[in-house]
């Protein structure tokens, strides 16, 4: 009751509300504004795609099958030689049932993450088929070690 009273006599005399006081904003000072802008600047101006990313741009990667066979290949990966890591990379739809018949090639071009200007190597593991639907044990086929340059072209050939 006595709430409801204190709310008429505020709205009768008119009494200020309650304010909550927010604390000041920080503000920033010009010289402070121009540093940050200034080393963003810096930043943007001294990277290249390279730096950024590590990415080796435009690789074009061929895997011819060499084989009296027909194959499949479940994985291809790129290797730093340095780093000692691996990259698997999703190509040409290979997902454990797409297969290369002898004698055929299939080409793509790809952007490989972490290694622009890396020493490394290609990796694909594949198995041969025998029967109807069967398939050997996996094989693992690889490339010379090479540096990744922009716009390269590289090879894999599966021949065991």
């Amino acid at each position: 009751m006595k709430l409801i009273a204190n709310l008429i006599d505020r709205q009768e005399h008119k009494l200020p509300q309650r304010v909550k006081v927010q604390p000041p904003v920080k503000s920033f000072s010009n010289k402070s504004i121009l540093l940050s802008s200034l080393l963003l600047f810096g930043v943007l101006l001294g990277t290249t795609d390279a730096a950024v990313a590590g990415a080796c741009k435009d690789v074009k990667i061929t895997i011819e099958n060499n084989t009296t066979d027909t194959v499949k290949a479940t994985k291809f990966l790129y290797v730093d030689v340095d780093k000692k890591t691996q990259h698997l990379e999703p190509l040409f739809g290979l997902n454990g049932r797409d297969v290369l018949n002898p004698g055929n090639s299939t080409v793509v071009t790809r952007d490989l993450a972490f290694v622009g200007g890396e020493k490394i190597f290609f990796k694909v593991i594949y198995a041969h088929k025998i029967g109807r639907a069967k398939f050997e044990s996996d094989i693992t086929q690889t490339t010379p070690q090479f540096t990744c340059a922009n716009g390269s072209s590289h090879t894999v050939s599966l021949t065991r």
